[in-house]
């Protein structure tokens, strides 16, 4: 091969490598964007990626994790107790997640992380990814509805709600007695088929 076919494949490979290095930036900041933690990892657990939002809930700079394990950052229940879904998805070759608390950044928070298996083009498992989505504000408004919930309950007057067919979608217990039914059996019925008073199904219906 001439010198100049050297230069020119050689030109070929660097401007093929300076391509491919500036995708990887492109996806990097695209990833440290994101504002849950997402991290890479290998088969034996350990970090070989994590963006700017998970490495700053641990205090650290993203290099000082990398080749540390996952479960010294994310510190979940899932780590301790055998139920980790990103080495179930590498087991089974397919997307895992899991609803579990974790203590990442010193606090205890409730949390889902989403892990896939990061399969190479020969079919062998080479690690996974996963990001963690911290559930505080979900669960703070689902104990609020159900703390609500309660206090419906316990109304000993009929309560209940219904969409814009008249489809029941909550009646409380007492609402239901009144029925002859339990609140399950009485969900999803038109609240006409419950009450039979002389407005239902008129102009007249106060709904």
């Amino acid at each position: 091969m001439e010198i100049n076919e050297l230069l020119q494949e050689n030109h070929v490979l660097l401007t093929k490598l300076e391509e491919s290095q500036k995708e990887s930036l492109k996806y990097q900041a695209i990833l440290n964007a994101v504002n849950t933690p997402v991290i890479a990892i290998d088969t034996k657990r350990n970090i070989t990626y994590i963006n700017s939002f998970g490495s700053s809930l641990a205090g650290k700079n993203p290099d000082d994790l990398i080749g540390k394990k996952c479960d010294s950052i994310l510190q979940t229940h899932d780590c301790v107790g055998g139920g980790c879904a990103t080495e179930r998805s590498m087991r089974e070759k397919k997307p895992c997640s899991s609803e579990t608390f974790s203590k990442i950044g010193g606090k205890e928070i409730p949390v889902r992380y989403e892990a896939t298996p990061l399969i190479d083009n020969s079919g062998t498992v080479i690690g996974a990814v996963e990001f963690v989505l911290d559930l505080t504000e979900t669960k703070r408004a689902l104990d609020e509805v159900n703390r609500k919930v309660t206090y419906l309950d316990a109304i000993p007057t009929p309560v209940l709600a219904v969409d814009n067919k008249f489809i029941i979608e909550y009646i409380n217990p007492a609402g239901a007695a009144v029925a002859g039914m339990t609140q399950q059996e009485a969900t999803g019925k038109k609240c006409s088929q419950l009450f039979h008073t002389g407005q239902c199904n008129s102009e007249h219906c106060c709904l």
